[in-house]
């Protein structure tokens, strides 16, 4: 299995890579472009605000695409002769496949944190305003701050994180079954459009339940007074559908595949 995740990550970083050079880049010239070309207009701080939201955008775009051509072309294009021959079972490929992508969206999530923190930096040393005391007295109020935050809420933290984790799972299993499915006999052509509008269509059901279920409880991260038992319950809603989504995509591939 680690082999396996090795194997994936070194496969896969080319993808995602540029995904966050360009992001970066993004985020160290905007504020350079802002100031260069629109310092005359009145609503500069609209159209920063909108550039700021192009990025973020921009990034998830990225990585919904990377995620979504990795994993085709990996499984179902030329090199997918060789990934389905490997001397490993369908299970062990998928979750290794799985597992990677989790990993790389997390990544992301540091890339993102990273990317506005240097679009801080650029804009206060542009404003003549950075102070490097300044600048490590804050990451050091951040840092006292989640101490603090893990010592008096711990449950509340760990169920975060479980969050996140379920997010991520039905994420990426939902992604790959989508992908999956679609390149069964049951669709000849436009395999690729029909398997986003699968994924945006059970990702709707699963909301359309979760509100259902549980109300707009899962719409947030979990804060202190929230109920604990309503989000530990919607967070293995959550898993259980992207653990149904990874079984469904090895059993689609056992059993119903067609590879080009």
């Amino acid at each position: 299995m680690l082999k396996l995740m090795k194997y994936e990550f070194i496969h896969s970083m080319r993808t995602f890579f540029i995904a966050f050079v360009v992001f970066l880049a993004g985020c160290i010239l905007l504020p350079f472009f802002m100031d260069g070309f629109l310092t005359s207009l009145p609503i500069v701080s609209v159209v920063f605000g909108l550039g700021f939201s192009f990025l973020i955008i921009g990034i998830l775009f990225a990585l919904f695409i990377s995620i979504f051509v990795n994993y085709d072309r990996s499984m179902f294009k030329r090199p997918g002769y060789l990934t389905l021959t490997l001397p490993v079972s369908t299970t062990e490929l998928i979750l290794s496949k799985v597992l990677t992508t989790m990993i790389w969206l997390i990544i992301a999530m540091f890339v993102m944190v990273l990317g506005f923190s240097m679009m801080a930096v650029v804009v206060s040393v542009r404003e003549n305003a950075f102070n490097l005391s300044s600048f490590f007295e804050f990451f050091r109020m951040f840092f006292e701050s989640f101490v603090e935050y893990l010592t008096h809420y711990p449950i509340e933290f760990l169920n975060n994180v479980i969050m996140v984790f379920a997010e991520l799972l039905i994420l990426v299993g939902g992604i790959f079954f989508s992908l999956t499915i679609v390149r069964t006999k049951w669709f000849r052509k436009h395999q690729l459009i029909f398997g986003v509008i699968i994924y945006f269509a059970i990702n709707f059901f699963i909301g359309w339940l979760s509100g259902v279920l549980f109300g707009d409880s899962t719409s947030t991260f979990m804060s202190a007074g929230t109920d604990i038992v309503t989000l530990i319950t919607s967070n293995l809603y959550y898993i259980l559908f992207g653990v149904l989504f990874t079984i469904g995509t090895i059993y689609i591939i056992d059993h119903h595949i067609e590879i080009e």
